[in-house]
């Protein structure tokens, strides 16, 4: 049997008890990590980074520890992310499903982790989508928009898009589509690497 993995190598010198994911609730990296995992595959493994002062976890819903930080293999599927507290946001910065496309995984990834973004406050998605990406995120409830306060640039440089979750149009069609694809369904996929 495989148990999930907590991955801190960044913060052994640096340890620090309490994280900056959000002004309240404060959580320890292990209260984060039992939060973020709660509907993932006994294989999860997270690896939390500093990014910028803040932690952005990497979440590998089929691989344990040593194949999510081997550099040397292809990439695993997963989702990384960062929790900006002060924008009340989460600011996507990779999903990659590896192998077969338009089966839901990256979809219940998102969903795996909607609950804690809503215990964290977030009430905004950014993402800088390209290529195939956008229509995925535009089937979410992102829309395109030129100026993010997530980002420090504009669209003529990258696509940026953005689901607002106060909005209740933008909101249903995010949580519809998270209900045609939960995460239960990363338990039950039998994917592995």
């Amino acid at each position: 049997m495989t148990t999930r993995h907590l991955i801190m190598e960044t913060f052994r010198e640096n340890a620090t008890p309490r994280t900056l994911f959000s002004r309240e609730p404060r959580l320890t990296l292990t209260q984060a990590f039992n939060i973020i995992t709660a509907e993932l595959p006994q294989s999860t493994s997270v690896i939390f980074q500093p990014y910028k002062g803040r932690i952005t976890p990497d979440i590998f819903p089929f691989c344990g520890p040593a194949l999510a930080i081997d550099r040397d293999k292809p990439e695993p599927t997963h989702l990384c992310y960062e929790l900006r507290p002060d924008l009340h946001s989460a600011i996507i910065h990779r999903i990659k499903v590896t192998g077969e496309r338009g089966k839901g995984i990256g979809t219940a990834l998102m969903a795996s982790q909607y609950p804690f973004w809503r215990q964290m406050g977030v009430q905004a998605l950014a993402v800088h989508a390209h290529g195939m990406s956008e229509g995925f995120y535009a089937k979410l409830g992102f829309r395109r928009m030129n100026r993010l306060p997530e980002f420090d640039v504009d669209a003529t440089v990258l696509t940026m898009m953005r689901l607002d979750l106060t909005d209740p149009v933008q909101k249903n069609q995010f949580e519809n589509a998270l209900q045609r694809h939960p995460a239960a369904a990363l338990k039950n996929s039998g994917l592995t690497l």
